[in-house]
C-alpha cells in the first residue's frame, strides 16, 4: 500500500504546484489591468484595462449596429415587394 500512497502523493503535489502557477500567473495578469484599492474600497482600471474595454466593447457596438441596419434593409426590402 505504500507504493500507492505515494505515487498519489507525487501527482497531488503535481497537480498543487500546476495549480499554484496557474494562480500566480492570473493574479500578475489581473495587476496588469486592475489595480486594487484601500482595504475595504473599490480599486481602478488600469489604462490597459481601459483599452481592454474598449477594444471588446467597440467590435460588439458596431456588430450591433450592422446587425439592426441589415433588419432595417430586409423589412424595406420586404415592402418593396409587396
Amino acid at each position: 500500500m505504500g507504493i500507492i500512497t505515494s505515487i498519489f502523493e507525487a501527482i497531488g503535489s503535481v497537480i498543487t504546484g500546476f495549480l499554484d502557477v496557474l494562480g500566480s500567473l492570473f493574479g500578475g495578469l489581473i495587476d496588469l489591468f486592475w489595480t486594487a484599492g484601500p482595504e475595504g474600497s473599490g480599486g481602478s482600471l488600469t489604462i490597459l484595462g481601459i483599452l481592454l474595454i474598449i477594444g471588446v466593447a467597440a467590435p460588439l457596438v458596431f456588430w450591433g449596429l450592422n446587425w439592426i441596419v441589415s433588419l432595417f434593409k430586409r423589412m424595406l426590402a420586404s415592402r418593396k415587394g409587396k
